[in-house]
């Protein structure tokens, strides 16, 4: 869906369109690849040699420095405002190279974005339910300021739009619209992910809580058990009394 041709084209003709797509690439393509993790699918299906390549590749040391929720979060909000508020937007719009490029940034800074989320488990940087929360909530004002930046600008900040658009003026709509799509859109994206989170580290909880109540019931009737048998050894069986 994020490169079917209808969105592509769309979004070769507007700027608000081509917001859609990159959400739909960092915000829902990057999380449900990770909830998927083809790398163990990978990891069985290769020859050994290939495989033993790939996991030391899965755990080398600049991927595992680079999954790092600190780093992974500054590394979403650089791409994110980096692309959009420098000259290479405008080449990734002429050059279908820099455009390859772009896509991969974007859908590389969000797998590392959301590893510590929803990552694979157990995992190096994989964070504590209530960290997850507070790592969501972080990333909000990432996308909002900069959906907010785009909502008032004054001029159109990519020619091309003015191009297929018709006018100066239809290209600064089609950027305002843009900016409420990553504004609005992303925070309700990350709204969503915030309360999943919190469902999730309740059904933790819950789990945790059953098995604690399980070990308790077993650790007590070990004991009781053992001292019904002690019991019955100091009875005797024929006639039920005390020797």
């Amino acid at each position: 869906m994020t490169f079917s041709p209808w969105l592509d084209a769309a979004s070769e003709r507007s700027f608000a369109w081509h917001m859609v797509q990159h959400m739909l690439l960092m915000y829902i393509a990057a999380p449900l690849l990770l909830l998927a993790w083809p790398a163990r699918a990978m990891l069985r299906a290769l020859p050994p040699p290939a495989s033993r390549r790939f996991a030391r590749a899965m755990h080398s040391r600049l991927l595992l420095a680079a999954q790092h929720p600190t780093v992974a979060w500054l590394f979403f909000a650089a791409v994110l405002w980096g692309t959009h508020f420098t000259a290479f937007y405008n080449a990734a719009l002429d050059d279908p190279a820099a455009h390859a490029v772009e896509h991969a940034l974007y859908f590389g800074a969000a797998l590392l974005f959301w590893q510590p989320v929803i990552g694979p488990a157990p995992g190096p940087s994989r964070l504590p339910y209530p960290m997850r929360m507070a790592y969501v909530m972080a990333a909000v004002p990432v996308g909002a300021f900069l959906g907010l930046a785009l909502v008032q600008t004054t001029r159109p900040l990519y020619q091309r739009y003015v191009a297929t658009l018709g006018s100066p003026a239809a290209a600064l709509a089609d950027q305002h619209a843009a900016g409420v799509v990553m504004w609005i859109g992303g925070g309700l994206i990350f709204f969503v992910a915030f309360m999943l989170a919190g469902v999730a580290w309740s059904l933790a909880e819950r789990r945790l809580g059953q098995r604690l109540d399980a070990l308790h019931e077993g650790a007590t009737i070990i004991p009781i058990a053992r001292a019904a048998r002690l019991h019955g050894r100091d009875r005797d069986p024929d006639v039920g009394v005390r020797r």
